[in-house]
């Protein structure tokens, strides 16, 4: 349960990576090089729930299971790794990075 609230959080800060990305180019477009007020408060938000997300995670982390049979079971190698990707928090963390590199794009280069 906290593993799928972890992933939620990382799904939030995806959307809410866009939306900021979305504002910056407006406020970049109408106005001069100003930032808008409301990147600023959307930037604060995104933290808090990365820091809330990061503890979650931490947190099921530590109250999972690792006896050697689950380790056993779900460690071998013959998975590929595309496999492993279709974990939930894989992708989201890909999506994410993806999201990042497109924000420091849009705010450095354009």
């Amino acid at each position: 349960m906290l593993s799928n609230l972890g992933n939620i959080l990382l799904f939030a800060n995806v959307i809410l990576s866009f939306s900021i990305i979305y504002n910056a180019n407006k406020s970049l477009k109408t106005s001069s090089n100003l930032i808008n007020k409301n990147i600023f408060q959307l930037s604060l938000i995104q933290s808090t729930l990365i820091i809330i997300c990061f503890f979650t995670l931490i947190a099921a982390f530590i109250i999972s299971d690792f006896s050697l049979v689950t380790v056993y079971q779900n460690s071998h190698s013959l998975s590929l790794y595309f496999i492993r990707l279709q974990e939930p928090g894989e992708i989201m963390k890909v999506v994410y990075c993806y999201g990042l590199l497109f924000l420091q794009y849009f705010l450095f280069y354009s």
